[in-house]
């Protein structure tokens, strides 16, 4: 499921700028 992996990516980017 490669669109689990951008989520994720996403996700974590996310998290990250918080």
């Amino acid at each position: 499921m490669w669109v689990n992996s951008k989520l994720f990516s996403v996700w974590v980017l996310f998290s990250k700028q918080s």
